[in-house]
């Protein structure tokens, strides 16, 4: 799994070539601080949501939410940060140029973090709209019989008992 990133794949050659390999810098803002990137991005972050019991979504406590893991094999952790007062708009242009070099469609500012993430760490996330989730929960479960999801890219795709999915309480919403 390492090569099946741009840091992976820095690191083996680091490694095969006898290189030092600097280490990927992250910041994350204190909750309820605001972060700003180069200038062009605010983040309000609010609580990490573990998996277990139901938790309180943010400090004024106005929404509650939980994450079920029903298959711990195929997922043994799984968390959530909800993070609230993001504009949904067009990516930067570096960001959805880069994106576009490994022949990832550039979607939104939210999806595109999300798929920048998994390209350049190898760590897979995905952003959901708060407002369209259902029954205040996400479920890590297997598909069941007969269930369908439709993916980014327009397609109504069938999904298989096999198939490893994040749900909210009526519907699968991502694999």
């Amino acid at each position: 799994p390492d090569a099946m990133n741009h840091y992976g794949v820095a690191r083996e050659a680091a490694a095969l070539y006898g290189l030092g390999l600097k280490p990927i810098e992250t910041s994350v803002a204190k909750a309820g601080e605001l972060q700003t990137t180069k200038g062009t991005t605010e983040v309000v972050p609010s609580r990490v949501l573990p998996s277990g019991p139901r938790v309180k979504a943010n400090a004024s406590g106005d929404a509650s939410f939980s994450i079920d893991i029903e298959d711990k094999e195929g997922c043994a952790r799984y968390t959530a940060q909800i993070v609230r007062g993001v504009r949904i708009k067009a990516s930067p242009t570096h960001i959805a140029a880069r994106l576009a070099l490994v022949d990832q469609r550039p979607i939104n500012n939210a999806a595109d973090a999300s798929n920048y993430t998994l390209w350049e760490m190898g760590h897979p996330t995905h952003a959901f709209d708060l407002d369209l989730l259902q029954g205040g929960k996400i479920i890590v479960r297997r598909a069941r019989a007969g269930e369908t999801l439709k993916t980014l890219d327009g397609v109504d795709r069938k999904l298989s008992p096999e198939d490893l999915i994040i749900a909210d309480a009526k519907k699968p919403v991502a694999l």
